[in-house]
């Protein structure tokens, strides 16, 4: 269906349209008809683009046409069943608050936890069990009404292990590379996202960022220590559950022994 829209933004396919009155000829053909001028005005826009006032006419009488062939109860019964979403979400879903034949949607978290409705979003929030939660979308217009349940598995955020050693002892001797690299693993399906506190004495690199397998790889910087003598170098790697780091699972720390001579 083409979406139309009037100078203020309404999507005129998602709100009815106030019929004012509507004369017919002897056969039944629609001859005039008058709307809400706040529904339909001169400025309606298709994709974006202005139209002429003899398009604007013919999209006018084509939506009345399409509002009086339609039952309220098929226009319910239609936005209903447009209503689909995946059993089992970890991201924020959009709720929308009117079907595409003009219906109301209203929504409730009837059970569980993990889901909250703000405005047109459901906001998930994820706990370290699965959650399941029911959501009800209530379909309306005029007298009719349907009643959708929705029911949710929220995952659990993922966990991870550490494989390797994250401790070192390092020396500045000339020629002498110092590197250490570990991985860290996600212990479920999801996919994990890591970030290095700053540390100025240490190159941190992640290989497979974003993935359930991540390599850490450190170096140090060119000229780290000079002189004689010993240091320890501590850092920590955050570690997330989603790249908009949302929810930190826990923090993976690090430990050299750096010996310069």
């Amino acid at each position: 269906m083409n979406k139309f829209y009037n100078r203020v933004g309404q999507n005129l396919n998602r709100k009815e349209l106030e019929v004012v009155s509507i004369e017919r000829d002897a056969s039944g053909e629609i001859t005039s008809l008058v709307v809400d001028e706040n529904r339909c005005d001169s400025d309606i826009q298709q994709e974006g683009t202005a139209l002429e006032a003899n398009v604007v006419n013919t999209i006018i009488r084509n939506m009345i046409l399409e509002e009086l062939s339609i039952t309220d109860l098929e226009r319910v019964t239609d936005d209903k069943d447009a209503l689909s979403y995946e059993s089992s979400i970890t991201e924020n879903i959009v709720l929308p608050l009117y079907g595409e034949k003009g219906s109301k949607i209203s929504w409730e978290v009837t059970s569980g936890t993990g889901l909250s409705i703000e405005g047109e979003v459901g906001v998930v929030t994820r706990d370290e069990v699965d959650q399941v939660v029911t959501l009800a979308a209530t379909v309306s217009f005029r007298e009719q009404e349907i009643v959708k349940e929705f029911t949710f598995t929220i995952l659990a955020l993922p966990s991870y292990q550490v494989v390797g050693t994250t401790e070192d002892e390092w020396s500045n001797a000339a020629g002498v590379f110092n590197g250490l690299t570990f991985t860290i693993v996600s212990t479920t399906d999801s996919t994990i996202y890591c970030e290095a506190v700053l540390n100025n004495s240490i190159d941190v690199t992640f290989r497979g960022n974003g993935t359930k397998n991540i390599k850490v790889d450190l170096k140090e910087k060119n000229s780290l220590i000079s002189g004689t003598g010993s240091r320890i170098i501590n850092g920590i790697i955050n570690v997330y559950s989603s790249a908009s780091k949302t929810h930190l699972l826990g923090q993976v720390t690090y430990k050299i022994n750096y010996m310069y001579v």
